[in-house]
């Protein structure tokens, strides 16, 4: 289940809207646990969602250490964290044991994979060798219909092979 951090509220002290959101994650995550229901957290980049109160990748690994619960992860979003703080490879490799989730999408504009300034060809081999073995979905605004924004994919898995490595998408 995926938990928004909210955008800030002028007169609300951070501090406090950032305490409540820790609680709340919290408590969410103790609720979803027997169900066997995950909590995830997703930072946004601030160019998109001003004022939103998780932006990064530190903060929201900061968050899940606050939140101190096994049922957290993070949603790790490439085109927002592309926005927000780039370096996504070397990121990806330090963090991949709290990542639980990753979309794609490419930067700047938000379309598919091959259109912007990600390698997501590199970044998905790079996540194949780590081993990583969460879920990678699509989540982008498609340019000349859906069938042809899909073409990206249909490259990948014809040049990667059978796409046996075990990596869902």
């Amino acid at each position: 289940m995926l938990v928004h951090a909210g955008v800030a509220l002028p007169a609300v002290p951070r501090d406090l809207q950032w305490g409540t959101i820790v609680e709340n994650v919290r408590y969410a995550a103790e609720q979803a646990h027997p169900a066997g229901v995950r909590i995830l957290i997703e930072p946004l980049n601030p160019f998109d969602v001003p004022g939103y109160l998780l932006t990064t990748t530190t903060q929201a690994l900061q968050m899940l250490a606050e939140v101190g619960h096994p049922n957290t992860a993070i949603l790790y979003d490439v085109y927002h964290a592309q926005r927000a703080e780039g370096n996504l490879i070397a990121t990806l490799r330090d963090h991949l044991g709290r990542i639980e989730h990753i979309e794609l999408a490419d930067s700047p504009d938000r379309h598919q994979p091959g259109t912007g300034e990600i390698n997501v060809p590199f970044l998905l081999g790079e996540l194949a060798a780590a081993g990583y073995e969460g879920w990678i979905c699509p989540e982008y605004r498609p340019l000349g219909g859906t069938e042809a924004s899909l073409a990206w994919m249909r490259e990948w898995v014809d040049a990667s092979g059978s796409h046996d490595n075990g990596t869902p998408l």
